[in-house]
């Protein structure tokens, strides 16, 4: 039996109306935790757009987005396709992925295969060397090139401008910094990613902001700059503790599970000689010895999101142009931060 978009809102407790103006993204008032249960009901009875969808806003020829990932077989990849191909479902489109690696080449590549596929449109998290060399401008000419929608998610390239949804690491690194200080820890050591990526940027600046306002100075000299490998985060871990750092941030779980491999094989303890709070919240954070404290990134959010600016693009119906989508991230707390004595005591603010 045809589910009907009555069906849908009867589910949801709302009126057909306020589903057919979720469903068509047509502009309203209507509050975002209602726009997501009409999405979820949506989604739980299987709904398709039919035969009685205007003619002047017809479904795309191919039915097909293309999605182009770094690493699709990580946890925060897996989250960004749940949301996409979940949110694509309700529209009848179908997805079908890139694997990309670390390379903008490889990436242009993906991008001139995807259009010659016939793909509506393009979801792509960019690569590490995005803003390396001119790979900002051969990404961008390829983009455009395709004559294809797009819409980047959580890493921008410069001077490409478009839609960009993307977590506040700015605010994720902030909230970690400042839950160390608050544990009494001064001596905060950042265990940083390639400087040139955008979230690396963002995370760095939300760590001295946090350190500032509490009235600490930046020492560079506790910041190691890693590339989100668990050798580099064995590599940073030996850095920080011949500085006597009490406490670390990694900006990727991988390289805070070298932290990890580094303390274990020199007989120290994660939560007691060193606190360490990482970013991505994998599941490997739950049974690491001690548990750890991770930043959690709306990732299946971030690409339902995605996927609802890219459909909006492809239809052509919304006239006020790109936007840019924040997801406020939150720490998950767990056992590997040590409070040392009251706390932070203010005696360094100025």
């Amino acid at each position: 039996m045809k589910i009907t978009i009555r069906d849908v809102a009867a589910a949801a407790g709302v009126s057909p109306a306020s589903v057919s103006l979720v469903l068509n993204n047509k502009p309203s008032r209507i509050p975002e935790l209602t726009r997501q249960r009409i999405l979820d009901a949506a989604d739980h009875l299987g709904y398709l757009p039919g035969s009685s969808r205007k003619s002047s806003s017809p479904l795309p020829r191919s039915h097909i987005i293309g999605i182009i990932l770094p690493e699709i077989s990580t946890s925060e990849s897996g989250a960004y396709l749940e949301g996409i191909e979940r949110y694509a479902g309700i529209y009848g489109y179908r997805i079908i992925c890139c694997n990309l690696g670390s390379s903008s080449s490889k990436c242009v590549s993906y991008i001139e295969f995807l259009w010659n596929l016939g793909v509506d449109g393009i979801i792509m998290l960019p690569p590490n060397d995005m803003n390396e060399m001119e790979n900002n401008r051969k990404l961008g000419d390829a983009l455009h090139r395709s004559g294809r929608p797009f819409v980047l998610l959580s890493r921008a390239i410069d001077r490409v401008f478009t839609d960009f949804v993307t977590s506040d690491f700015k605010a994720g690194a902030y909230a970690a910094t400042e839950h160390l200080i608050l544990s009494g820890h001064e001596r905060i050591g950042l265990l940083s990613g390639p400087p040139e990526i955008y979230n690396t940027r963002k995370k760095l600046e939300g760590y001295k902001e946090a350190m500032i306002f509490y009235g600490f100075s930046i020492d560079s000299g506790m910041i190691y700059i890693g590339d989100c490998s668990i050798e580099s985060g064995m590599r940073g871990a030996k850095f920080f503790i011949e500085r006597e750092a009490t406490a670390v941030i990694s900006m990727d779980d991988r390289m805070a599970y070298g932290v990890y491999r580094y303390a274990n094989e020199h007989q120290l303890r994660v939560g007691e000689d060193l606190s360490l709070i990482s970013f991505n919240n994998a599941p490997i954070c739950d049974i690491l010895t001690p548990p750890l404290t991770s930043v959690s990134e709306e990732y299946e959010l971030m690409g339902r999101k995605a996927c609802e600016r890219l459909i909006i693009r492809i239809s052509g119906d919304d006239p006020d142009g790109p936007k840019n989508s924040y997801f406020v991230p939150s720490l998950v707390e767990r056992h590997s931060v040590k409070k040392i004595g009251d706390g932070f005591s203010g005696k360094n603010q100025s």
